[in-house]
């Protein structure tokens, strides 16, 4: 009878041991997915052409090349709780047909966990732009975003990640955003390069 109540005994420290090792396990996934950065939203909040605002008097539609620019309120938000965000220079590009309309910049800052910043953004385009807009249709233009981020864990920063974003944006002939504000700028699709 005596090694049948040894042996009892070592099973129950098995059993114990398994459920020590669950419950480690399971709180150490949950501590690592609380851990892992999302990655910051990108917001087209609002857009203005000047030029094109029948309001503005001081261009008069005539004379759309003289204020060559637009205007859009971009609004950067980290959805992470307890981490923050280096971002190094955030560079806009906008498109209309495949060709370049204007680059900037928004200079690198740091953004503290669930916060939202907002910055206005000024770009001054091309021509070809202008001519097609002006004859009193709606332009669809893309704004491409490229950003190098950081996420600070506790006193850590992590390497680098690479962000390439993209929306397009419909203008109506009066300057402002057709349709609903708030477009949020979405990840490029990576293409499947085939050799040749």
């Amino acid at each position: 009878m005596l090694p049948r109540k040894i042996s009892g005994y070592q099973g129950g420290i098995y059993v114990w041991l398994l459920q020590v090792i669950i419950v480690l396990a399971l709180a150490s996934t949950v501590i690592w997915l609380s851990l892992q950065p999302k990655s910051p939203l990108y917001t087209i909040a609002d857009v203005y052409v000047p030029a094109l605002d029948v309001r503005n008097t001081t261009f008069p539609r005539g004379g759309v090349g003289r204020n060559s620019t637009i205007i859009f309120n971009v609004q950067i938000s980290n959805p992470n709780k307890g981490i923050g965000i280096y971002y190094d220079e955030i560079n806009f590009t906008l498109y209309y047909s495949e060709a370049v309309m204007g680059v900037c910049s928004i200079p690198s800052f740091y953004q503290g966990h669930s916060k939202t910043t907002q910055s206005e953004v000024s770009v001054h385009t091309q021509k070809q732009f202008w001519e097609a807009i002006s004859n009193g249709t709606v332009v669809d233009f893309m704004v491409d975003l490229a950003a190098v981020v950081r996420y600070k864990r506790f006193c850590s920063k992590t390497k680098h990640h690479q962000m390439d974003l993209q929306a397009h944006v419909p203008v109506s002939s009066n300057g402002t955003i057709v349709g609903e504000k708030n477009i949020k700028l979405l990840r490029i699709p990576k293409l499947n390069k085939t050799p040749y």
